[in-house]
């Protein structure tokens, strides 16, 4: 493996599982928030954390998809860059949206871990090169980390 991969996949791994420089990872934050805080629209931005979940979950499990991944779960929900949330979302259907979040990380990570060093600097579907999209996005989950946390929402104003 490459050391340009090794690195990603550890700040990957870490942004979204825990240990970052940045705070919290993903999956610790979104571990904290009741299903009213991340099913709100009455955020700064008017989106909720469900529907951010849904839009790194969908380019995770593309770019996943792309790179061939093994374990890759069929994607259950709309493919759309901002998917509609459930008409009537519950604690159940959030659980059951978080463990398929998980199995994309999982699954893309896992194809990280095989994918050959010398195919980083070939140009794919995007234009730009593997290296290029998949540092975006070890970026884009840290960058959404932000968003949620800078929504106003009453969880962080009290808790930090």
């Amino acid at each position: 493996m490459s050391e340009y991969l090794a690195v990603i996949i550890d700040a990957t791994e870490k942004e979204y599982h825990g240990g970052s420089f940045n705070g919290p990872s993903l999956r610790k934050m979104l571990d904290g928030l009741t299903l009213e805080e991340v099913t709100s629209t009455a955020t700064y931005e008017g989106y909720s954390v469900w529907s951010i979940v849904l839009h790194l979950m969908y380019w995770k499990y593309e770019l996943a998809a792309m790179l061939s991944a093994p374990g890759l779960p069929d994607y259950p929900y709309p493919k759309d860059n901002w998917g509609p949330l459930p008409e009537d979302p519950t604690q159940v259907d959030w659980e059951a949206m978080l463990a398929m979040m998980d199995r994309i990380h999982n699954a893309y990570v896992a194809a990280l871990r095989t994918f050959p060093a010398e195919k980083l600097s070939e140009k794919m579907a995007f234009g730009c090169t593997w290296a290029e999209t998949i540092g975006w996005m070890t970026t884009h989950d840290t960058y959404h980390i932000a968003q949620i946390r800078n929504m106003g929402l009453k969880h962080f104003d009290e808790r930090g």
